[in-house]
């Protein structure tokens, strides 16, 4: 990325802040766009779909646990040769 030329502090710190406030904007927007999608194509209502998603967390953690579990157990094989 090309290093920009300022030619005062105040320059430098108004040229941060408006980049700064151009991103929060542009997520704030994304945020915005992602939730009401969700909301229009939600294939489940409320209650429902917090329970799905919670049984499919659940599911991905005792997965990711097994996953922990198997690479501890051969590194401690190859450790132990």
């Amino acid at each position: 990325m090309s290093e920009r030329i300022y030619y005062s502090q105040e320059g430098r710190m108004r040229a941060m802040r408006r980049i700064t406030l151009l991103i929060v904007l542009a997520a704030s927007i994304g945020i915005g766009i992602g939730y009401v999608f969700g909301l229009l194509f939600a294939p489940e209502e409320g209650e429902a779909a917090r329970e799905s998603l919670t049984q499919s967390v659940e599911r991905r953690i005792g997965a990711t646990e097994r996953q922990v579990n198997e690479l501890r157990s051969k590194l401690e094989d190859r450790i132990a040769r």
